[in-house]
C-alpha cells in the first residue's frame, strides 16, 4: 500500500475496503473540476455519471447517488462555482439533476428527482414503477436555502430564491422568490 493511501486511511479513520470503495467511487465520477469533500457519499452506477464543475464545492456529509433503474440511467451534473453545503441529498435514479453556474444550495436539502406510483391498492407500491415525471434542472445564480425539498419534473428558473424550508412542488420562475409547503412565489429579485 503506498504512503498516500496509508495516510489517508489514518486521516480519514477508513478501513482498508472502505478506503477502495471510495476510491472506485471517486474514479466514477466521470469529471470532477471542483472538490469532493471526503465525507461526502457518492454513489454512482457503471453507466450513470456525476460531473463537477471548476471551483464548485460539495461539502461533508452529502449525499451524491446516480443510480440507474429500470427506467435508464442516470446523472448529476453541477455547473461551476458553485456551493452545495453539509448533509444534502441529491438523489438521481434513473434521471438527472442539472444545476447552473454560480448556485448556493444550503444545508440538509433534498433533489429527489424520481418517485414511486402508488394509487393501485392492489400492489405493491414497490412494484408499480415510476412517474414520467422526472428530473431536476437548477438555473444559474440560484440560492436554496436550508431543509428545502425539490420534487421530480421541477425546475427552478435563473436567479431564483427558495426560503428556508420549502417543498417545491412546481417550477419556479427565474428572479422569483418562493417560500412554504407548498412553495408559491411571494415575490421577485429586484
Amino acid at each position: 500500500m503506498s504512503a498516500w493511501r496509508r495516510m489517508l486511511r489514518v486521516l480519514v479513520g477508513e478501513s482498508s475496503a472502505l478506503l477502495s470503495e471510495r476510491m472506485a467511487y471517486l474514479r466514477a465520477v466521470r469529471r470532477c473540476e471542483g472538490r469532493i469533500a471526503w465525507r461526502a457519499i457518492v454513489q454512482v452506477s457503471p453507466d450513470s455519471s456525476i460531473e463537477v464543475g471548476a471551483g464548485s464545492r460539495i461539502c461533508a456529509g452529502t449525499v451524491l447517488a446516480a443510480q440507474s433503474d429500470e427506467t435508464g440511467a442516470a446523472s448529476i451534473r453541477i455547473g461551476r462555482r458553485t456551493y452545495v453545503g453539509e448533509y444534502n441529498n441529491l438523489r438521481a435514479d434513473g434521471s438527472e439533476i442539472v444545476i447552473g453556474d454560480s448556485c448556493l444550495i444550503s444545508q440538509f436539502v433534498s433533489l429527489i428527482s424520481s418517485g414511486h406510483e402508488f394509487r393501485d391498492r392492489s400492489r405493491r407500491i414497490a412494484e408499480q414503477g415510476v412517474p414520467e415525471e422526472k428530473g431536476i434542472r437548477i438555473g444559474d445564480d440560484v440560492w436554496i436555502g436550508a431543509m428545502v425539498t425539490v420534487l421530480p419534473g421541477v425546475s427552478i428558473g435563473t436567479g431564483a430564491v427558495v426560503g428556508s424550508g420549502a417543498v417545491v412542488t412546481r417550477d419556479v420562475p427565474p428572479y422569483a422568490i418562493a417560500v412554504g409547503n407548498p412553495a408559491r412565489v411571494v415575490d421577485e429579485r429586484s
